[in-house]
């Protein structure tokens, strides 16, 4: 650890926010504000901060903000899309890959979301909309066969229609 000779050359000791990373190797916002507020606390107060240099850095981490607002609300429309697709199979028969490499077909009968995405249940597998290979109309089973039309029952002349 390096400690400061001079409090007042602006020499800052290394601390925590020297070594800010995140998991990815990028730094985000909260990052950029550990940053700044060091950047702040060691500054020499003999010769301190451009007004510029600080509004352009104040700029900056607004864009940044920004930027993370729209990505997050994207990711947030994609899920959401990728849902509304899937939704759109159910009673259509899929072929698609299992996790194994093997093919299967079948109808799909529900739509789930969890930690590994939005699944679509087909018989007994779960199936990634990425997995899908074909989609199709369901062959008409009994279940689905539409079902006879229901004669309408005729007006009784005698009550003149009112009732």
């Amino acid at each position: 650890m390096i400690t400061p000779t001079n409090s007042v050359s602006g020499t800052a000791p290394a601390s925590s926010a020297d070594q800010v990373s995140s998991p990815n190797g990028t730094l985000g916002k909260d990052d950029f504000l550990k940053l700044l507020a060091t950047q702040m606390q060691y500054q020499d107060p003999l010769n301190p901060m451009d007004n510029t240099q600080f509004l352009a850095q104040m700029a900056q981490f607004s864009s940044l903000e920004q930027m993370t607002n729209i990505s997050s609300g994207i990711d947030t429309l994609n899920a959401s899309t990728r849902f509304q697709e899937a939704i759109q199979m159910i009673g259509h028969k899929l072929g698609y890959v299992r996790s194994d490499g093997s093919e299967g077909t079948g109808v799909a009968t529900a739509v789930s979301v969890g930690d590994s995405g939005v699944m679509i249940a087909v018989g007994d597998d779960e199936v990634s909309p990425e997995d899908v290979t074909s989609v199709a109309d369901a062959p008409a089973s009994a279940s689905t066969a539409a079902a006879p039309a229901v004669p309408a029952v005729p007006a009784d002349p005698t009550s003149g229609g009112n009732g």
